[in-house]
């Protein structure tokens, strides 16, 4: 009944993406939809069910009372902040935020301590940077005070592919396009980016077991000719 009722469902590959932040998990997963949308010869449709412009705009309606009071408290506290990198959101605008942050220190507007975890998450993106690595400097955790929990640095992706019927696996041209296209994005561990396929078009038929019924009906078959052979004497 769910099948027939939604049927764009069927033979889905859903892509798996997870991140060092969440930004990084956000990009990466809107990267991935505008690079495969336009295979129209591979990918009959393309979406994101945890994101896009709805989730963008009303996002904050499936949140509880007590997370949206929490959300809410957050900006306040860090109005200075976003408003100063809204006006220049540029590395020049990051220091220029910590400075005035360190005016506010100077004049007893705030305390030292406060600014910790900024300055140590800012020098840890820093020297992941110096030594060749992707830096995972995240200003919503900044803004939240904790850490995400591990849904936060996942978003999923809905893939509906085109089928080839005379191959033997159907989806195999759509699932090494999308292989290749986050490839060819960058979204790799080294960078911070995980891509995973699920769903049972990208399973390779290699990766099967053998069927018990058909190793049974192999191996009965001699068996029933010895015997037949052995009954016609």
């Amino acid at each position: 009944m769910l099948n027939s009722r939604f049927p764009e469902r069927i033979d889905q590959i859903i892509a798996v993406i997870d991140a060092t932040t969440a930004e990084a998990a956000d990009e990466a997963a809107d990267a991935l939809v505008k690079e495969i949308a336009s295979r129209s010869d591979l990918i009959r449709s393309v979406n994101r069910p945890d994101g896009g412009e709805f989730f963008e705009r009303n996002g904050i309606l499936f949140l509880s009372v007590d997370e949206v009071q929490r959300s809410t408290a957050d900006l306040i506290s860090a109005q200075p902040f976003l408003g100063t990198l809204a006006a220049d959101p540029t590395l020049r605008g990051v220091f220029r935020t910590f400075s005035q942050s360190l005016e506010g220190v100077r004049l007893g507007k705030a305390k030292l301590e406060s600014l910790t975890p900024a300055l140590d998450a800012l020098a840890n993106a820093l020297e992941r940077l110096d030594q060749g690595k992707s830096p995972a400097f995240s200003w919503r955790k900044l803004i939240a005070g904790k850490e995400p929990k591990p849904s936060e640095l996942r978003r999923f992706v809905n893939i509906e592919p085109v089928l080839d019927f005379t191959d033997l696996q159907p989806g195999r041209k759509a699932t090494a396009a999308i292989r290749e296209a986050a490839s060819r994005l960058g979204l790799t561990p080294e960078r911070g980016v995980r891509v995973r396929l699920t769903g049972p078009l990208p399973l390779p038929t290699r990766s099967l077991p053998p069927s018990p019924t058909a190793q049974s009906s192999t191996v009965s078959l001699p068996c029933f000719s010895s015997f037949w052979c052995c009954g016609s004497h």
